[in-house]
């Protein structure tokens, strides 16, 4: 059987990118074509050599497995190791249902690539039902103003005494206040009237939160006055999660 490495190329390459490109997708992280179309270069280059015979090495199971994690390294730029497995897992996932798709509808590769429109579409549309994606937002607090990168989640519906209240990491909570990390408690020496404690639920977790009352939140131009920040330890994979209302 002749196999044209021009081509072999090609369809890997396609193939690669079309499933980066859809990880970035899931994971909300930034699109950047060049890492994508390096990324998915590295991929089809594996495609052709497993046709040498000094490179069948590359066919080997460990290494079909750890070069998509090498690709999602490269296209998605992780932040944690948590980030890195779910791109991985996404990555592996689509990869593996749209080439069954094509194996069971028996389409050439020019109509199998068209596969990732609806799929893109459809993951666009459950983003855009489930209000989540990532913006930045102006916390003050007694004077002090910084700006983060959050994520706006239609699922927080929390309120304290008819105020938002959004749900943040310790670090942001040491840097309103100006406390270090030696601080063993930093929500000890803030003036009672500031202090809140809020009872929040989540899927499988409930109980009471402490945090503090801002003087004001921006978010996309808009103010929240007197929204209140909770510190929420509970893995939270973005440092500020904002309320539903904030959009």
């Amino acid at each position: 059987m002749a196999v044209y490495l021009d081509i072999a190329f090609l369809i890997n390459f396609l193939f690669d990118a079309e499933i980066l490109f859809l990880t970035l997708v899931l994971l909300s992280k930034r699109i950047t074509y060049r890492r994508i179309v390096f990324a998915a270069f590295l991929g089809g280059l594996q495609g052709v050599f497993v046709f040498f015979p000094y490179f069948r090495i590359l066919s080997l199971p460990p290494v079909s497995f750890l070069t998509p994690l090498l690709m999602v390294i490269i296209a998605a730029k992780p932040v944690s190791v948590r980030e890195i497995f779910e791109g991985y897992m996404f990555f592996l996932t689509s990869a593996f249902l749209v080439g069954g798709a094509m194996a069971f509808l028996k389409l050439k590769i020019i109509f199998a690539l068209l596969l990732i429109l609806p799929l893109y579409l459809a993951i666009l549309n459950i983003r855009k039902n489930i209000f989540k994606k990532h913006t930045s937002v102006t916390l003050c607090y007694k004077g002090k103003k910084i700006e983060k990168n959050a994520v706006y989640d239609s699922g927080n519906t929390v309120f304290y005494c008819g105020k938002p209240v959004i749900f943040g990491s310790k670090k942001i909570f040491f840097e309103l206040t100006d406390r270090n990390f030696a601080d063993s408690n930093i929500l000890s020496e803030i003036n009672a009237d500031d202090l809140c404690m809020v009872c929040y639920k989540t899927v499988g977790k409930s109980g009471i939160a402490a945090g503090i009352r801002l003087e004001n939140a921006v978010v996309s131009g808009k103010s929240f006055d007197g929204a209140v920040i909770c510190m929420f330890d509970g893995g939270l994979k973005d440092e500020i999660i904002l309320n539903g209302i904030m959009a």
